[in-house]
């Protein structure tokens, strides 16, 4: 509805209603696993999963992060096959060429370019802080990574939620402690429930109770988040050229901390 989305923006993870990498990166997961137990051969699992993707992609619409992270899975899993050896910046700037070859206009579409950012942003910025969001508790390591990966993608995409929505929610990181993984589990069993609708209708009814009741608590924890309005700064101004340059110093800063140099220090100022 128009108020969980509503809801959703102001706590800062509006992301996770939209169709993108995560919901492939499950759907790519669970069809590997499942195939697996029926095929040996790796090639053959990848073209059945490729196939698979690119049919979930036109049925949800083929938005701008939903073919992102198909072409991105095909680029990769293509290196893997034939043995290459590929960078995650180098499979990110391939899919972008790919698909604004095949439809110049994603470029203007605003969830092709917050999607781009954001993963840019993940590839680009997180390793500078990997270190201090690293723990040997396997449960303490997962929120720690979630945290400092929430924030290198707040940062390299503030410049652009600003310029189109005059808006920072300053409890993104809350938000998405909370949301990413119980949704994670809702994606999951939402699949199960799928499976066991065909296999055991008492067991699905149970299950289908419970992911309701998950999804309409999730919704509820972000409407409380959503409700401290001293934390969501409304109204920004930021003109296109504004939001150019921030977007400019961000990674050149970043750059900067990579290798300190007088010449790269004197580049930023």
């Amino acid at each position: 509805s128009e108020q969980i989305q509503t809801d959703y923006k102001n706590a800062g993870v509006m992301h996770v209603l939209a169709v993108s990498g995560m919901h492939i990166g499950i759907i790519y997961f669970l069809i590997n696993l499942i195939l697996k137990w029926f095929i040996r051969s790796e090639n053959a699992r990848f073209g059945i999963i490729i196939a698979i993707l690119c049919i979930f992609a036109v049925l949800s619409g083929l938005s701008g992060s939903v073919v992102r992270s198909v072409v991105m899975f095909l680029i990769i899993g293509l290196s893997v096959v034939f043995k290459r050896k590929t960078d995650s910046t180098h499979a990110l700037i391939a899919s972008m060429f790919f698909i604004l070859i095949i439809n110049p206009s994603y470029l203007f579409d605003v969830g092709f370019q917050l999607s781009y950012l954001a993963v840019f942003s993940i590839i680009y910025l997180y390793p500078l802080i990997r270190n201090v969001f690293t723990s040997k508790n396997i449960i303490l390591n997962y929120f720690l990574e979630l945290i400092g990966i929430s924030l290198v993608a707040q940062i390299g995409i503030l410049p652009l939620t600003i310029f189109y929505f005059g808006q920072v929610p300053l409890l993104f990181l809350i938000g998405n402690i909370i949301v990413v993984p119980l949704l994670t589990v809702v994606l999951f069993g939402l699949i199960a429930l799928l499976l066991l609708n065909f296999i055991w209708k008492f067991a699905a009814l149970y299950l289908g109770d419970f992911l309701s009741f998950l999804i309409e608590w999730v919704n509820h924890l972000i409407a409380i988040v959503a409700s401290k309005e001293d934390f969501v700064l409304n109204d920004i101004k930021m003109s296109l050229l504004q939001c150019v340059l921030s977007l400019v110093l961000i990674f050149l800063i970043a750059h900067v901390i990579k290798q300190f140099t007088f010449k790269k220090i004197f580049l930023v100022f």
